[in-house]
């Protein structure tokens, strides 16, 4: 991410917060499919290169450090996607993301114990994460929460000439229990690292990352004001 002085046209991070989003008892089937796959986890990677057609990853300590389920079962998707399609109309106009032809919705499950964190990026920065316009997290924990930290961050930006630069201004977004955060993809953020004085998987800070993608052949087809995903 590139810094520039304080100068041009100042872009605020837009983002939406909906509480409350699973019912008491998703919210415990949710819980207790994190705890079953504790073992499927992998170290989470970060995305490089602009010329690959599918997903290259590399290990970058310095930049990232958590633990990521890439693939979920499709009864914890049903909680989600029903309910994330119908929000996006609204969620677009509101965060000032122009219509586009949805395509699929990326997920993944992320679990971050003491120290880990995740430094400034965009989720659409490559590539084969170009697709990408729209993110949403949402966030759930045991209760009490056992940690502190592990707020998102986003990063205001500014327009110099049409060329954008990361703002030392953020907005500080709590990892508040059965929450969801949207925002979009293009928006610099990061995660600010976890505190906690248990190893314990079940005091960790449990999330799930959405990202609506633009279906390949939409993309060109410019800015549609009406409340549809395609």
């Amino acid at each position: 991410m590139t810094t520039a002085p304080a100068r041009g046209q100042l872009r605020r991070a837009r983002h939406l917060r909906v509480e409350d989003l699973l019912t008491v008892d998703e919210h415990q089937a949710l819980l207790a499919y994190a705890a079953d796959h504790e073992h499927d986890l992998s170290r989470s990677t970060i995305a490089r290169g602009e010329e690959v057609a599918g997903p290259t990853v590399e290990l970058d300590p310095g930049l990232r450090r958590s633990r990521t389920l890439h693939h979920l079962d499709d009864v914890i998707s049903a909680m989600f996607e029903p309910t994330l399609r119908a929000m996006l109309p609204a969620a677009r106009q509101e965060l000032g993301v122009p219509w586009f032809r949805l395509g699929t919705i990326e997920r993944q499950l992320h679990v971050h114990g003491p120290g880990d964190f995740f430094g400034v990026h965009v989720d659409n920065g490559t590539g084969a994460t170009a697709g990408r316009l729209v993110s949403a997290v949402y966030y759930f924990h045991e209760t009490p929460r056992r940690f502190t930290g592990g707020s998102l961050w986003l990063y205001d930006q500014f327009d110099v000439g049409g060329r954008l630069y990361t703002a030392p201004r953020r907005t500080v977004i709590e990892p508040s229990d059965n929450s969801l955060v949207i925002f979009p993809s293009s928006v610099p953020h990061e995660i600010e690292p976890v505190r906690s004085a248990s190893d314990a998987y079940r005091s960790s800070r449990f999330s799930i990352t959405f990202w609506f993608r633009v279906t390949e052949d939409g993309a060109d087809l410019g800015d549609r004001r009406a409340d549809r995903t395609g």
